[in-house]
């Protein structure tokens, strides 16, 4: 599976970067952490299900 930025569109090869928010039960990560502060000002004009992750719920 391919991870965006959502705020630049890109690629971003390590998922590893802390910077990630959940936003409507999708988590999203970002390549740089103005991305991340610009995505949390602004989360309903970056928020676009091809680039969040599906949060996964915990078993009962």
């Amino acid at each position: 599976m391919t991870i965006m930025d959502p705020v630049c569109e890109r690629e971003i090869d390590d998922v590893e970067y802390p910077e990630q928010a959940e936003y409507n039960d999708r988590i999203y990560y970002f390549c740089s952490l103005d991305h991340y502060q610009e995505f949390l000002k602004h989360p309903e004009k970056y928020a676009k299900e091809e680039y969040g992750e599906p949060v996964k719920q915990q078993s009962r």
